[in-house]
C-alpha cells in the first residue's frame, strides 16, 4: 500500500519537474527528493517494527484479484 503510494508521488514529481533546465532548481529538487526518500525508509521500519492486521477494505481489494 505504501510502497505504490510513493512509487506514485515519485514518478508524479519526476513528470511534473521534467522540463526543469536551471541547475539550481535541479539541485534544490535532488535534495528534495533525498529527504523524501530518507522519510519512506523511515516509515517502512515502522512498519515493518509495528505490523497491524489488514483493514476490512485491504482484505476485499485481494480476493477480488484472485
Amino acid at each position: 500500500m505504501y510502497r505504490n503510494y510513493a512509487l506514485r508521488r515519485v514518478k508524479d514529481s519526476f513528470r511534473q519537474h521534467k522540463g526543469i533546465t536551471d541547475g539550481n532548481t535541479i539541485e534544490t529538487l535532488m535534495a528534495d527528493g533525498h529527504r523524501n526518500l530518507e522519510i519512506i525508509r523511515r516509515q517502512t521500519v515502522i512498519n515493518r517494527l509495528y505490523k497491524s492486521d489488514r483493514l476490512v477494505v485491504e482484505d476485499v481489494a485481494t480476493a477480488r484479484r484472485t
